[in-house]
Formats: structure tokens, C-alpha cells, sequence
């Protein structure tokens, strides 16, 4: 699951800033959507996210979910990727040559 994805499912950004307590209005939900393009909630939003997807019988969005799409959005951000066995390099195509030694 995605951030976006999380966001759609407790009811789209406007419900979920309400749901979080948030200030009515554009501006909550611009922030709400903002984390939906941004493809993570921020660490300090996680637990509020959690206890309002408990709230809505959601119990598989928790603060471990979160933290694992934030990690996986941190890591592709930085070209690499969570494999089978953790974190993986990056494709080989991504990498510069190595420099040629001179004769």
C-alpha cells in the first residue's frame, strides 16, 4: 500500500484532516494532499494516521505500515531498493563507469 493509496482508503484528504483534527478547510486538506503526492506521512503524523484508520476498522494501517512506506519512498529517492534479503544497490545502469587507468 501507498501513502496515497492510505489516504484514499480513510476517506480522501478532506475526511482524514478532519478525522486528524486538523483546521477545516483548504489549507488541511492541500496538506493531507500534499502527502499523497509527496508519497509518505511524515513521522511525526504517523500515530494520529494509525489511531484513525483503528477508528475505521483499518487495523492494517499502523505506524509499522507507515514507517515501511516511508522507508521504501527514502530509499528510491536515493536510487535504491528493499530486495528479498534488505536493501539492494542500484541497477547497474545507474552507475558510472569507473574511471580508465592511464598508460
Amino acid at each position: 500500500m501507498e501513502a496515497r493509496t492510505v489516504i484514499l482508503t480513510l476517506g480522501g484528504a478532506a475526511a482524514l484532516a478532519r478525522e486528524l483534527g486538523m483546521p477545516a478547510g483548504e489549507k488541511a486538506a492541500g496538506t493531507i494532499r500534499a502527502w499523497a503526492h509527496r508519497g509518505s506521512i511524515p513521522g511525526e503524523w504517523m500515530a494520529a494516521v494509525s489511531r484513525a484508520a483503528a477508528r475505521q476498522g483499518r487495523p492494517e494501517i499502523n505506524e509499522a505500515m507507515l514507517a515501511a512506506i516511508a522507508e521504501r519512498r527514502s530509499l528510491a529517492a536515493r536510487g535504491l531498493s528493499t530486495g528479498s534479503s534488505g536493501i539492494t544497490a542500484p541497477p547497474l545502469g545507474r552507475l558510472q563507469r569507473p574511471c580508465e587507468p592511464t598508460a
